[in-house]
């Protein structure tokens, strides 16, 4: 009867390099599952507080947009919508100059800047 000791030696589980688990680490989405992560332990706290990780991580996940002022009160971002992703593209395919409008007297246009549902000006 053999023993089954040599076969779990050949399926062992090889150590993660520290490559591998920092491109596992720059996927988690939340900041809040990052900080988690980085309570762990040791390895993962020395990881995720390289500043060459958090380089990568801000410019992989731009910081999320809270909310915006309005005359004078707090509005707060709503989760993006499904058609968020389809307004991006066409806001990349249209000219948004101001060049083309008309005069509006002494009261003059305002700017307005919409994103993923949201609107401030």
């Amino acid at each position: 009867m053999e023993s089954a000791l040599p076969d779990l030696q050949a399926r062992a589980v090889l150590p993660l390099t520290d490559h591998l688990l920092e491109e596992i680490l720059v996927r988690i989405g939340a900041p809040a599952d990052l900080a988690r992560v980085s309570a762990a332990c040791k390895a993962f706290r020395r990881l995720t507080t390289d500043p060459a990780f958090l380089r990568r991580y801000r410019s992989l996940h731009p910081p999320l947009l809270l909310g915006f002022v309005s005359y004078q009160r707090f509005v707060a971002a709503e989760a993006p919508r499904p058609e968020a992703p389809a307004a991006r593209a066409v806001a990349r395919a249209i000219d948004f100059s101001t060049e083309q409008l008309p005069d509006r007297g002494p009261r003059g246009w305002f700017r307005c800047d919409l994103r993923d549902g949201g609107a401030s000006s």
